[in-house]
């Protein structure tokens, strides 16, 4: 009972902080005194607010935050360096992540295992079609402005290395901060 009332407290907490994040990211767009200083802090600060921002992208906590921040300074930058130095931060944001899930991941399935059955968390946690499509919708949950902890949660699953991480982390963040900054830069 006592693990049910922890779970429900962080719950709440982290819906707290996501909460914040998101009235944060609205305010950054509806106030222009902050949206003047992000870009102005951008534009001093070009490619150090970038990083910033990418290590905020691959945060659940974060995410909206950095998009708006994304979508700023692709308003005024080239949108292929936001990416790629966007990409960086958000691939070290994401490997301080995967580290902590990586070595809390048996601790969830043994949860899952303990609440679910043991047949059923084993048929989909040992299943070939979750090892084959669980690195491509991790992908595309990485690229998205959803939260990375999902996807990341995926490949700790399947035992990826961390090479392949890194590859997979680099190349989805960085897609996808593309995506948001060319949208700011054409819209």
């Amino acid at each position: 009972m006592e693990e049910v009332k922890i779970r429900r407290k962080k719950l709440i907490r982290d819906a707290g902080i996501i909460a914040i994040s998101l009235t944060i990211a609205i305010l950054i767009h509806q106030l222009e005194i902050l949206e003047g200083f992000v870009q102005h802090t951008a534009a001093t600060y070009f490619l150090f607010g970038t990083f910033l921002a990418g290590i905020l992208f691959a945060s659940t906590f974060t995410v909206a935050v950095a998009t708006s921040i994304f979508l700023i300074l692709g308003q005024a930058h080239n949108p292929v360096l936001i990416a790629v130095v966007g990409g960086l931060g958000a691939l070290v944001g994401d490997t301080v992540i995967f580290k902590f899930l990586k070595e809390d991941l048996v601790h969830d399935f043994e949860y899952l295992e303990v609440h679910f059955g043991k047949k059923i968390a084993k048929r989909i946690f040992h299943s070939k079609l979750i090892f084959w499509f669980a690195p491509i919708v991790a992908a595309i949950m990485i690229a998205s402005p959803i939260p990375d902890e999902i996807g990341l949660i995926m490949l700790a699953g399947i035992k990826l290395k961390y090479r392949q991480f890194f590859i997979i982390s680099f190349l989805m963040n960085t897609l996808g901060i593309l995506v948001i900054s060319l949208f700011a830069r054409f819209s």
